[in-house]
Formats: C-alpha cells, structure tokens, sequence
C-alpha cells in the first residue's frame, strides 16, 4: 500500500511557505502557488487511487474476523455447512435411537449424530455438500448436484411416512459416493449385524478386549460410546485416533 511521508509534506509546505513569504516577485509567488496546487492535488488523487484499490470485499473482511487466513472471498455456504457440521459431530445426547452417521470430510471420518432421521436428511440435503470433495476439488456447483429428482426425493423423505434407516442410507450412499459411509441407530450400531462392525472391533483393540466385531455387550456400552464420541479415522494415514 502506498504512503506519504506527512514530514516530506511538511517540509515542502514549510519551504514553500518562507519562499512565499521571502518574496515580493508576484511571478514567483504564482508559480509557488501553482506548484502548491499541484501537489494538493496530487495527494488527493493518490488517495483516492489508493482507497479503491485497498477497499476489501465485505466476504473477506468476514472471514479474518473468523480468524481465517483467506486468499479468497470467504465462501459462506462452505462456514454455515461447517457450523452445522459441528453442531452434529461427536454430539451423542445419550438416546438409543439417536442416528450415528459415519461422514468423510477433509480426509478425516467423523460420527455426527442427530436425534431423528429428518434433522439428519435436513442436514445432507442442506449442507453437507459444501464439506465433499465434490464441491472442493471438483468446483460441482449445489445445483448440479441437487437437481429436481434429488430434491424430489428428500422432500418425499421429509414429509412423506418416515422411511426405514435402510432407504436413507441407500439414498445417501449413491448421492456421496465415497463421502457418506453409514448410518445407524446407536443401538444398530452397537449390535447391528449389518452395521459397521470395524468400529466395535477398533474399539475392543483400544481398550484391549481383543478384536472381535461382535455386539457390544450391555456392561461395555457406556465405554463404547464415549469411543464413539471422540472417534476420528485419519484417512492421510490410514488409521483412527481419539480425540482428546
């Protein structure tokens, strides 16, 4: 950003001034005033110049008070989606038929939960995209993604008979092919033959009850939902890791 040196100014106004006044050729005290002038206007112009090239986008001036460090103009789908996506992640609210959703973002797995299946489908149909590497790395704008036969089929979801956890993952999985992983009751997860029994057995390895994917029995839920809670699978290495 350009600056100008206010003592610079002052010596110029100064020197111009004694001149001025040191002088009675009229010539001169034009020309002293003509210079004046010049310089006036050129400070006015150069700040002028200066402001509008400074002058930040409102996005951006969002974001660093967000503390981002931004390049860009802050995207605000991309916040609200992360906002919510914190609202859900590790939340249990210690029902059993709370759904656990096992979702991939930023090469990290996470487990939100959500306390009916219509907060949850608000969600994918809402936000989640913005997290996905569609929208990330492949720049799939919402509407490509969400066209009217997809949004068709979240609005029968969401307002028709509520459907079996069955459908809605199924409907998931197809919509985020390689994002959306699972999801579960607790109690699905917990005991569920078809549900994702790696968990249960990440679990026995981390408490060392051996390795089995089996149901976690009644004197071990407790513990494996505090597992869940601060579960994170870190897809750069290939492993999982608790959360402190």
């Amino acid at each position: 950003m350009l600056k100008i040196d206010k003592r610079l100014l002052v010596v110029f106004g100064a020197s111009g001034a004694l001149l001025f006044i040191g002088t009675e050729d009229v010539w001169i005290r034009d020309v002293i005033l003509a210079i004046g002038a010049i310089i006036g206007l050129l400070v006015l112009v150069t700040g002028f110049v200066v402001a509008g090239l400074t002058k930040q986008d409102p996005n951006e001036v969002l974001a660093k008070s967000l503390v981002e460090d931004s390049w860009s103009p802050h995207d605000t789908d991309l916040h609200g989606a992360d906002e919510e996506f914190n609202l859900h992640v590790s939340n249990y609210n210690g029902d059993l038929d709370s759904l656990g959703c096992l979702v991939e973002y930023s090469s990290y797995n996470h487990i939100l939960w959500f306390s009916n299946k219509y907060t949850a489908l608000c969600f994918f149909r809402d936000h989640y995209h913005f997290l996905t590497e569609d929208y990330h790395l492949n720049n799939v704008p919402y509407e490509d993604k969400f066209d009217e036969k997809v949004l068709a089929t979240f609005d029968k979801l969401i307002e028709g008979d509520e459907p079996s956890v069955t459908v809605i993952s199924n409907f998931l999985t197809k919509l985020f092919p390689g994002s959306f992983d699972y999801i579960g009751t607790l109690s699905q997860i917990s005991k569920g033959k078809k549900a994702i029994g790696y968990l249960r057995s990440e679990y026995r390895t981390a408490n060392n009850l051996g390795t089995s994917n089996g149901p976690i029995s009644h004197s071990h839920v407790d513990g494996f939902i505090e597992f869940l809670h601060n579960y994170v699978f870190d897809g750069y290495n290939n492993e999982f890791y608790l959360q402190q």
